[in-house]
């Protein structure tokens, strides 16, 4: 039996409710099942960068520049947190 490396999640999990939060703003028809510490918004969307970039001014009211679309996740959602 191979040994598995599971990726590190220990950010993501502090950061669940911002994630969650985020993803119900930018991608309300999917949600993925698990999120480890390195995904990106790409990673876990169907939507591509321009529809993402979109979504994420239209909810937020800001343009973001392509690279942020590489943050993980949880960076990513941090952003856009109240306080």
């Amino acid at each position: 039996m191979a040994d598995w490396e599971l990726a590190d999640s220990e950010a993501s999990s502090e950061h669940t409710s911002a994630i969650r939060r985020f993803l119900g703003r930018i991608d309300p028809t999917g949600e993925p099942l698990f999120i480890s510490d390195e995904p990106t918004i790409l990673d876990v969307s169907d939507e591509g960068e321009t529809e993402l970039l979109e979504a994420i001014h239209s909810a937020y009211g800001v343009t973001l520049p392509k690279a942020d679309l590489l943050l993980p996740l949880w960076k990513l959602a941090l952003q856009f947190e109240d306080g």
